[in-house]
């Protein structure tokens, strides 16, 4: 099984009558493309065909071109025509084709592939992101989702105990320690038994959530805690806590590690709103939180051991 360049191929007259077996319309209107030579002014000069094979049998196909079905826009290049055959459905072979598009845009240099889809759940499982509805050529709404090149499939899970070591590892300065935990532990250099001494009674208290981010090796790259500021308060949360391993730090993956925690108070918690705070002399992760969406609404000096420092507040509604 092999994913091939139709415009490479010497075979290219098989190819189109394996793209004609396909019960789609827009697939017809693909062969229609290729058969009339108008496909590279339909779509872009650097587009190409790319076809999931299994010997003589085509298993699936899309395109990865210039211009899609959403025009006007500025957004490219864009997965297009995907589809498996029925027979071969149920094996993620989609995900084959993605992975090549996602090595074709890298070689281009290029961060984002945009797809146009009316299909609900089914590229969140290729790790694409809805990003908004745009009207296509026809004026009719279509779901725009977005593949973020080479960033890893990142996860959420319960932190462990054993996580704390690693996580205080990434903690190399004094100045860092404060500006990741402000007052609450005072102590430097800082070990993972002291997080774990911090953590133990609130998370008894069921109100205090410490989540762990993981790669898709199953590797620990990040780290943050949810909780409840009000007893009597369910409808707001507080992250805090929040911390990458510097060697991910710069690839988008606090924002990626934010999105899913987002997406975790939506599943598991009642709350409506988050929010979190920020020194003023910590910008790279000021910008990460307004990447991810939240807004400032208030300020507060805090006095600390190492000084007193400018903490900005801020929140998302959700």
């Amino acid at each position: 099984m092999q994913v091939i360049d139709y415009f490479e191929s010497d075979r290219q007259s098989h190819w189109l009558d394996e793209i004609k077996r396909a019960d789609w319309g827009a697939a017809a209107f693909l062969h229609e493309l290729l058969t009339g030579k108008i496909f590279f002014e339909a779509v872009g000069e650097r587009s190409k065909v790319l076809l999931l094979t299994d010997g003589d049998e085509l298993i699936s196909f899309c395109t990865y071109a210039e211009k899609d079905d959403i025009r006007p826009t500025d957004l490219t290049p864009w997965m297009g025509f995907v589809y498996t055959f029925p027979a071969r459905r149920g094996h993620r072979y989609v995900g084959l084709l993605m992975d090549a598009a996602e090595r074709l845009a890298q070689k281009d240099g290029v961060s984002k592939i945009y797809i146009s889809t009316n299909h609900v759940g089914l590229y969140e499982k290729y790790g694409c992101e809805f990003m908004t509805e745009m009207n296509d050529m026809n004026k009719e709404p279509s779901r725009v989702y977005v593949k973020h090149v080479g960033r890893s499939q990142m996860t959420l899970r319960d932190f462990k105990k054993e996580d704390a070591k690693t996580i205080a590892s990434w903690i190399r300065t004094e100045e860092e320690l404060y500006k990741w935990s402000a007052d609450r532990f005072n102590k430097f250099p800082l070990s993972g038994d002291d997080i774990n001494q911090n953590y133990a009674s609130q998370i008894e208290t069921g109100r205090f959530f410490p989540l762990t981010a993981a790669d898709d090796k199953g590797n620990v790259v990040g780290h943050f805690i949810i909780r409840y500021p009000k007893a009597d308060d369910d409808s707001s949360v507080r992250f805090g806590f929040v911390i990458v391993d510097p060697a991910h730090r710069g690839k988008g993956c606090g924002k990626e590690m934010l999105r899913l925690g987002t997406e975790y108070v939506k599943k598991h918690r009642l709350a409506v709103r988050i929010d979190l705070g920020v020194f003023a002399n910590n910008d790279g992760a000021r910008h990460c939180y307004e990447a991810a969406g939240f807004k400032a609404y208030g300020e507060r000096e805090c006095e600390m051991p190492i000084g007193t420092w400018k903490c900005i507040d801020m929140e998302m509604f959700i």
